[in-house]
């Protein structure tokens, strides 16, 4: 359907339009352009009270002025279309309104539930009696914007909203849900935190930033020692030499990161998420990375002594020439790692999986790798000296050509006294 045949259909009084398709439509402008061209009556206003858009693509239009009053929207795609009209008992329920603009218009009794509204500008707008429930308000401009009478925002998926300071302290007096508050104080440490830092600040120690958003952002040389960062959003930002030594990083996402040279030594990430990250040349030891998802991190020439990977998920990780001396990787997944000229000698990587992993010219002295997984693991060239492979799996696959060992305890228990054992 064209915006012609449905501005005349609206004018005939039709008033089902479910599943109907409009893209990139100014209909103001069509309207004013059909009355021109006598296409339709002179007195016709496009007043939409009522009708049902159920389903309907409804991607970019211009809705300006329009009365949506009663106007039933459930399930519609509206993606980056203008709201800026009447709008009474609405139902936007399950509709995606993804970079639509509400700015500077008044809502009321409508409803929201479940309704996707990341990245809306929804500034200097009332939402009076309007249902949030489970709505999704990531990154949503909602500054200055009235939600003293909203309902159910405290169920609202609110991060990265941007609320502004007049808001934040109109949720205080209404004693609205503590979370809400805390997206909200999170957000205003953002702003104060990149200000500070693009005015030269680079000393932040013992800043509390838990659940604060600061992905996408550079902070190459920032410190923050002893700075309380749990749950934050670090990914996609720029760390490189940052100092986050005795920094509590739990829970957070510094997936995509740029963390090259940075010093986390001491500090708990437990739980944290850092996919594809980059640590080359990092300072990790004595940290906590337990039950951390650290796929495909870069961490070439890393220090990590001393430091605990429990449970930790380093699948196709790149450890060349790493030192993990004598640390803990009990249960860690390893499978097709690079441990090339790694430093593992006094490390327990028991029930480790190393299969396909290469640790070629690795140092394994002193190893714990009982019960450790080893299907096709590359050992050329490695030290084995009183490595202990005992229950290990798979053992007899891995490629220990011209590797070095002495007093090797194999899968059966065995103790092994030959000197290049394996040559």
């Amino acid at each position: 359907m064209n915006a012609e045949e449905f501005i005349k259909r609206c004018e005939a009084g039709e008033k089902d339009f479910t599943g109907i398709s409009l893209r990139e439509v100014n209909l103001p402008e069509k309207v004013t352009r059909l009355k021109e061209a006598g296409k339709i009556s002179q007195s016709f206003r496009l007043d939409t009270q009522g009708l049902i858009f159920k389903n309907a693509e409804l991607l970019g239009v211009n809705f300006y002025r329009a009365n949506l009053c009663n106007a039933d929207f459930r399930g519609a795609n509206l993606k980056g279309s203008i709201l800026q009209c009447y709008l009474d008992r609405t139902n936007f329920e399950d509709a995606d309104l993804r970079r639509v603009c509400l700015a500077r218009t008044s809502l009321y009794n409508v409803n929201l539930r479940q309704a996707n509204l990341e990245s809306a500008n929804l500034t200097f707008t009332n939402f009076k009696n309007v249902d949030f429930w489970k709505a999704n308000l990531r990154c949503a401009n909602l500054r200055f914007s009235d939600l003293s009478q909203a309902i159910n925002l405290q169920t609202a998926e609110l991060e990265g909203a941007y609320f502004g300071f007049f808001v934040l302290e109109h949720f205080r007096d209404l004693h609205l849900n503590h979370d809400l508050n805390e997206f909200s104080e999170a957000h205003l440490k953002r702003q104060k935190l990149l200000e500070e830092y693009d005015s030269g600040k680079r000393d932040f120690s013992k800043a509390n930033l838990s659940r604060v958003n600061l992905s996408d952002v550079n902070l190459e040389d920032i410190t923050l020692h002893f700075a309380d960062l749990r749950q934050s959003n670090l990914s996609n930002s720029n760390l490189q030499r940052a100092n986050l030594s005795h920094a509590c990083l739990t829970e957070s996402d510094l997936s995509n990161s740029n963390l090259e040279k940075a010093s986390l030594s001491y500090a708990d990430l437990s739980g944290s998420t850092l996919r594809n990250t980059k640590l080359k040349e990092a300072t990790l030891d004595c940290a906590r990375l337990d039950v951390a998802d650290l796929y495909r991190v870069d961490a070439i020439g890393a220090n990590m002594d001393s430091t605990s990977f429990v449970g930790a998920n380093l699948t196709e990780a790149n450890l060349r020439g790493v030192t993990l001396r004598d640390s803990d990787l009990r249960g860690v997944d390893l499978v097709r790692a690079n441990l090339v000229l790694a430093n593992l000698s006094y490390t327990n990587l028991c029930e480790a999986d190393l299969s396909y992993a290469n640790l070629t010219y690795s140092n394994l002295i002193r190893t714990n790798c009982s019960k450790s997984k080893l299907t096709l693991t590359q050992l050329e060239f490695t030290d084995l000296i009183e490595t202990d492979f005992s229950d290990s799996i798979d053992f007899e696959t891995a490629d220990k050509s011209v590797a070095i060992g002495w007093k090797i305890i194999t899968p059966d228990g065995k103790i092994t006294k030959t000197n290049n054992f394996y040559l």
